[in-house]
C-alpha cells in the first residue's frame, strides 16, 4: 500500500507541474492581432511621357512636396556661353523658329506670345507644331529648319535624354534654346519656361490641401499615353475601376485636365475623387469652376512664345547679355481654382484678343 501511494504521489505531482508548465507557456505568448494596413489617400498621376524633362521634374516636385523634403537650391553654370557663328548681312531680319512638342490647346497661347514677338522685334517666325508629336517629327522640324537657313530656333524636346545628338547637332549649326521642357544635357544656350520642379512643388501642395492631414498622402501609379487622348481617357477610367478608393488624380500635362474633370463628372464622382491638374485648356477651368477639379497650377505659354522669340532676336544680334548666369529664364505661374476662374478666364481672353 505504501508503495502505490508513493507512485501515486509522483504521478500526482508529475501532472501538476506539467498542468502549471503549460498554463504557464500559453500566458508568455497570447494569441497576437493581425496588423492593420496603414489608411493610405491614394494619388495617381497622368501624363504623356515621363521622357520629357517637364514631366520628370513635375513628378519629382510632387514627391518630394508630399514627403516634406526642402526644396534644393540651383547652382549657376560654369559653363562658357558658346554660339555658332551668325552670318547675319546688315539690314538682314533674323529668321527663327518656334517648335512645340504636341499639338495641343496650349499652344494656341503660346503663338499669341510668339505673334506678337515677331513683330515687336522685327523678325521672321515659323511655328512649327508635330502633328502626333513624336521625337521623330521633331527631327524632321529641326533639320528642315536648318536646311532653310533659319538663324535661331526654340524647341520643347518631347524626349531629350534620346534627342541629345540632333539637338547638339542643331545647336552647332543655329543658335537653339528649349522651352517649356528642357535638355540640360544638350548645348542648348538657355532654357525658357516654367520651373517645372518648382511648379510640381505647388502642385504637391494643392494635393494635400485638398486632401487634408487625417491620413497620409501618397502617389501609387503614374499612367502615360504618348499624347493619344484616347488612352488618356481610358486610363482615368481604368484607375477609378481598379483603384476604387483612389483619393486624387493629377493631370501633369495640359490635356490631361479636361479628360480628369469629363470622367470624374461622367462617373458621378464629383466631390469624392479629388483632381488637381496643370494649365488653362477650356475643358480644364470648366471642371475647376464645376468643382471637379479642385484647382488647376497654370504656366505662361504666352511667355514661352514671346521671351523665345525676343531672346532668340537678341542672340542672332550678337547680344549675349540676355542670358542669365544659371541659363534659365522662369516665366512663372499662378494656380486657378473655384474663387478665381472666372476672373482667370477674362484675363485669358483679353490676352489672346490682343
Amino acid at each position: 500500500m505504501k508503495a502505490r501511494s508513493f507512485v501515486g504521489t509522483l504521478m500526482g505531482t508529475a501532472m501538476l507541474a506539467a498542468t502549471l508548465i503549460f498554463t504557464s507557456g500559453c500566458g508568455e505568448k497570447p494569441p497576437q492581432p493581425a496588423e492593420k494596413k496603414q489608411n493610405v489617400a491614394e494619388v495617381v498621376l497622368f501624363v504623356g511621357t515621363l521622357s520629357a524633362q517637364n514631366a520628370v521634374d513635375r513628378r519629382q516636385g510632387i514627391l518630394d512636396e508630399l514627403a516634406g523634403k526642402p526644396v534644393p537650391q540651383p547652382a549657376a553654370s560654369t559653363a562658357p556661353i558658346v554660339l555658332p557663328p551668325i552670318p547675319l548681312k546688315p539690314g538682314e531680319k533674323p529668321r527663327v523658329a518656334f517648335v512645340t512638342n504636341n499639338a495641343a490647346e496650349f499652344w494656341t497661347i503660346a503663338r499669341a506670345g510668339f505673334d506678337k514677338a515677331v513683330k515687336e522685334f522685327d523678325v521672321e517666325g515659323e511655328f512649327r507644331i508635330p502633328p502626333t508629336g513624336t521625337p521623330a517629327e521633331q527631327k524632321v522640324i529641326l533639320e528642315d529648319l536648318v536646311t532653310k537657313r533659319v538663324h535661331g530656333i526654340a524647341i520643347s524636346p518631347k524626349d531629350p535624354d534620346n534627342q541629345t545628338s540632333i539637338l547638339n547637332q542643331t545647336a552647332s549649326q543655329v543658335i537653339l534654346i528649349c522651352h517649356d521642357s528642357d535638355a540640360p544635357k544638350s548645348n542648348r544656350a538657355l532654357y525658357i519656361g516654367t520651373n517645372n520642379y518648382l511648379a510640381g512643388r505647388e502642385a504637391g501642395r494643392q494635393i494635400k490641401k485638398v486632401l487634408g492631414t487625417a491620413r497620409p498622402v501618397k502617389v501609387v501609379d503614374t499612367r502615360t499615353d504618348e499624347t493619344d487622348r484616347a488612352r488618356a481617357k481610358s486610363n482615368v477610367q481604368d484607375v477609378l475601376v481598379s483603384r476604387p478608393t483612389v483619393a486624387c488624380l493629377v493631370g501633369l500635362w495640359s490635356y490631361n485636365g479636361p479628360l480628369v474633370g469629363g470622367v470624374i463628372r461622367e462617373s458621378n464622382l464629383v466631390g469624392k475623387v479629388k483632381a488637381v491638374c496643370f494649365d488653362e485648356e477650356k475643358g480644364t477651368l470648366q471642371a475647376v469652376r464645376d468643382g471637379a477639379i479642385y484647382s488647376t497650377v497654370v504656366q505662361k505659354p504666352y511667355e514661352f512664345g514671346y521671351q523665345s522669340i525676343k531672346i532668340l532676336a537678341a542672340l542672332v544680334r550678337g547680344d549675349k547679355s540676355v542670358i542669365p548666369p544659371n541659363r534659365q529664364i522662369d516665366t512663372g505661374l499662378t494656380v486657378v481654382k473655384k474663387n478665381n476662374v472666372d476672373e482667370f478666364e477674362r484675363w485669358l481672353d483679353g490676352l489672346l484678343k490682343k
